[in-house]
């Protein structure tokens, strides 16, 4: 299923609800503190380990009674999620910087909110709360669960890693790419929400343009370099010259209505 401005949208909105609830006004303080607002609106438990590999995961999986597949060969990570049977936790590489670990903290709760809680909420929602004690892994499904879960197009099987890749990093399979980008999309708007980037760059720069969007990413947002230029392409495409252009139609009708 394509991730739609609307999925995206609605899975920040989600989660700044939640937030509100503890730290109320939260959500409009940056650079983002997430090391806060996430332990207030989710169940996720945040772990920093220097020099954090798919090992450490594993072996922290196996401490916690978790039978973990293949994770494909070793290698170093900025970030990653478990969600298992109650057992939600981020671990993140404590010496990356600190706009580093926001955007791996924004990404983690991505995935947690569209890949582990959605697709949850759906199933239970279609099927019923018994459906839980297939999703953690505890029994197999029943035909009729089996049935369901394909008619009314909801995942019934257990939360699925998304960790194997290459020696360098590189993702294997396409829906795991595709999962890895919707989490960026989330991500990019948890910290720098589009409408607000905009308004910055109108009240900072005076216009809605590659370098003020750039600017204002890396310095009031506090969003390393390669995530404000993905970030700067959505503002852009919602907020830049072409929407420019359009309220300056707007503005002739305007006129030419009270002519």
């Amino acid at each position: 299923m394509k991730l739609m401005r609307a999925d995206v949208l609605a899975s920040v909105r989600q989660f700044w609800d939640a937030v509100a609830v503890t730290f109320p006004g939260a959500e409009e303080r940056f650079p983002r503190q997430l090391e806060t607002a996430i332990p207030a609106a989710l169940p996720l438990a945040i772990v920093s380990i220097l020099d954090l590999r798919t090992s450490t995961v594993i072996d922290w999986l196996a401490r916690l009674s978790v039978n973990t597949r293949d994770f494909g060969p070793d290698r170093l990570l900025r970030g990653c999620l478990v969600a298992f049977q109650g057992q939600e936790i981020i671990f993140v590489e404590s010496a990356d910087s600190p706009d580093e670990t926001q955007l791996t903290l924004a990404h983690e709760t991505a995935h947690f909110l569209r890949h582990y809680v959605a697709p949850r909420d759906r199933a239970i929602a279609h099927i019923g709360p018994k459906i839980l004690e297939v999703l953690d892994g505890l029994r197999a499904p029943s035909n009729e669960e089996r049935l369901a879960g394909v008619l009314r197009g909801c995942p019934i099987g257990q939360y699925r890693h998304m960790m194997v890749r290459r020696q360098e990093g590189t993702v294997l399979h396409s829906d795991v790419e595709s999962a890895e980008t919707e989490a960026d999309l989330i991500a990019l708007e948890l910290l720098a929400p589009a409408d607000a980037v905009a308004g910055s760059c109108r009240r900072l720069k005076g216009q809605v343009d590659q370098t003020s969007a750039l600017d204002v990413l890396e310095n009031e947002y506090g969003l390393p370099l390669r995530a404000a230029k993905l970030q700067t392409g959505v503002v852009l495409r919602r907020y830049g010259r072409r929407s420019a252009w359009l309220d300056g139609l707007e503005k002739l009708a305007r006129n030419q209505t009270q002519v």
